[in-house]
């Protein structure tokens, strides 16, 4: 596998951490999760999963897809004992990965400056809400509040009049992505070097990196106008039909209107596609033409048409999608106590060195 002979240590609690170490563990690195009690006890809580038994904890670490492919050890390094153990994994690893505020590994003397001489092969990758320097250095939060300081919390919805916290992770999944990303660029360079450094993550800097078209836009107004939040119109929207189903369209290159119109029976309104004076006209036309198919009517149409379209699919649909399916993307796994676990599979697809899901997640040992 592309990654067989990296070793992790992962010390990371939260999404963009474990995602990150998930990445490299699905692409064969041997991952070593550490897990402090305190730190499970605090989870649990938060989760409400507090009464769990044994068995319940053991199904939903084995469902747990951030957990599969690594090895987990339950470990108080807070202790001497605990601490001189974690150095041990350290001495054998070549990235050593966590989540912490800033000022917290110091304490513990496990920050890089502290680590540096002893491990100088080793990649250092810290992930955090803001960064380890800069005024909000010691800024404590999750993921909505990277959002809000990257100006991202006024864009989700359309034509909305007030901030909203998005539904999916999307920057936590960014995060992690980029922690990743940071994590092989830092031991690329060291084939050539052969000296480990510090990887700095912000889950603020991931987040502004998501709003780069919208300000490469409002920058380019000269600060004066920001992009519109409204995607909907004649050439792009979500759109209800007969069955109270959705449809995504986004045939916004010229040709492809061309062809939605045709293919809907509606060339009248090939001129109209990208015409700013006639957007609201156009999108209640549209309201009222997608009203008269269902959506897999409507799909079907569109898709054998070569048109840009696809359904707005529920969780339970998405999961039984037949394209993701076939490409391994939605993926079940068996689990000789529990059966087929469903897993979100590998986003990238090598076509010489594969990676794979090996095992599922286990409960952490002592």
């Amino acid at each position: 596998m592309p990654l067989s002979g990296i070793r992790v240590v992962d010390l990371s609690r939260f999404l963009p951490g474990p995602y990150c170490s998930l990445l490299l563990a699905d692409y064969g690195a041997d991952v070593i999760r550490v897990e402090q009690p305190h730190e499970l006890a605090k989870k649990e809580a938060v989760f409400g999963e507090t009464n769990l038994d044994a068995q319940e904890k053991e199904r939903r670490r084995a469902q747990d897809m951030v957990a599969r492919n690594k090895r987990s050890l339950l470990l108080d390094f807070r202790t001497d004992a605990g601490r001189e153990t974690l150095l041990s994994l350290i001495d054998n690893a070549d990235v050593l990965l966590h989540d912490y505020r800033p000022g917290v590994m110091e304490g513990a003397g496990l920050d890089y400056a502290s680590l540096q001489n002893r491990f100088p092969r080793l990649v250092y990758c810290a992930i955090s809400l803001c960064g380890q320097d800069g005024p909000y250095r010691n800024l404590p939060g999750h993921d909505p509040i990277a959002l809000g300081l990257a100006g991202a919390l006024g864009r989700f919805g359309e034509g909305s009049d007030s901030p909203k916290i998005p539904g999916v992770p999307a920057n936590d999944i960014l995060t992690g992505t980029h922690a990743a990303f940071g994590i092989l660029a830092a031991l690329r360079e060291r084939d050539r070097s052969g000296h480990g450094q510090f990887v700095d993550v912000a889950m603020s800097d991931s987040a502004l990196t998501m709003m780069t078209p919208v300000y490469q836009k409002y920058i380019s107004s000269g600060q004066k106008h920001e992009p519109p939040l409204r995607w909907k119109g004649g050439n792009t929207g979500l759109w209800r039909t007969q069955d109270g189903a959705y449809i995504c369209t986004t045939d916004m290159e010229p040709a492809y209107w061309r062809r939605f119109c045709l293919l809907a029976e509606r060339e009248d309104l090939v001129p109209l596609g990208h015409d700013p004076a006639k957007r609201e006209e156009l999108i209640d036309t549209l309201g009222d033409l997608f009203a008269t198919r269902t959506r897999d009517e409507w799909f079907k149409l569109l898709r054998e048409g070569e048109s840009q379209a696809a359904p707005a699919y529920s969780l339970s649909e998405a999961l039984a999608d037949p394209h993701s399916r076939a490409r391994g993307t939605i993926m079940e796994v068996q689990h000789p106590e529990f059966g087929a676990i469903i897993q979100i599979g590998l986003p990238v697809k090598l076509s010489r060195t594969p990676g794979r899901i090996r095992h599922l997640g286990h409960p952490p040992k002592k």
